[in-house]
């Protein structure tokens, strides 16, 4: 009988005590943060509203349990109509007009970066890079498997009518890399969106977010695959929205 009650008492004790490895700071980020959208580098796309196609690139490492700027902020082109919520990580709100395919607008959310494309043989950075070449396609039409893909149609039999040939004499597509957006290819909720070069400073894009070569260059240089980069693209009215989802830098730092 004594050791049965010696061995209950121990049983109470272990029982009572918590095992589980506490969750580090980097994987708790805040206590508000969605765990689909933990990251530890974020890209910030900042616009002054939702109908402007000119915006501000930030990027920033989380350490010290805040996010810490990297560098200079750059100047971006959104799309030829603005912004639109789109298909990411992120809720959206309710009863919002949500981004279609061919509406030319950059969509906002959280989203993952996906990977690297551009027209060199090998890059010069370490994140994940695909080269370009004369059978590389986007697929946008919505009735195609393909939907939503970069593939290389030599590779696949055609299902589609409608896609974006990456090798461009204008070399908007010579760096970029892809944003998952829409990766469940919801029809004609939007498809094909990358960072990649702008024609000009004040040039509007058809959806996507572009940025100065060496803007680019020096983005993917610091990107790290194995940090969960997440991508937050949003207009100064829905910041405080996306706050509810996504621990973000200090308002101070971005509405200005």
């Amino acid at each position: 009988m004594k050791s049965f009650i010696v061995f209950f008492c121990l049983f109470l004790i272990l029982g009572c005590q918590n095992n589980s490895p506490k969750p580090s700071i980097e994987e708790e980020v805040k206590t508000n943060t969605s765990p689909k959208a933990k990251g530890k580098q974020l890209i910030l796309v900042t616009a002054e509203n939702s109908t402007t196609h000119l915006g501000t690139v930030r990027w920033y490492e989380w350490a010290e349990n805040k996010w810490l700027i990297q560098g200079e902020p750059v100047s971006c082109t959104l799309g030829k109509n603005g912004m639109a919520w789109g298909l990411g990580l992120h809720e959206n709100p309710s009863s919002v007009i949500l981004k279609e395919e061919g509406d030319g607008k950059t969509p906002k959310g959280i989203f993952n970066a996906g990977e690297a494309f551009g027209y060199s043989s090998k890059a010069n950075f370490q994140y994940p890079y695909a080269q370009i070449t004369e059978f590389t396609q986007c697929i946008e039409d919505t009735t195609s498997a393909q939907y939503n893909k970069i593939i290389d149609r030599s590779k696949i039999e055609k299902d589609w009518e409608s896609a974006d040939n990456m090798l461009r004499k204008d070399h908007l597509y010579r760096l970029g890399f892809f944003v998952e957006h829409n990766l469940e290819q919801k029809v004609a909720a939007g498809s094909c969106i990358f960072f990649h070069n702008y024609r000009a400073v004040d040039k509007p894009t058809a959806g996507c977010t572009g940025m100065a070569e060496k803007d680019l260059e020096r983005l993917l240089s610091w990107m790290d695959v194995r940090k969960e980069i997440k991508i937050v693209q949003v207009a100064k009215e829905d910041i405080s929205f996306l706050t509810k989802q996504i621990q973000l830098p200090e308002f101070k730092d971005i509405v200005n």
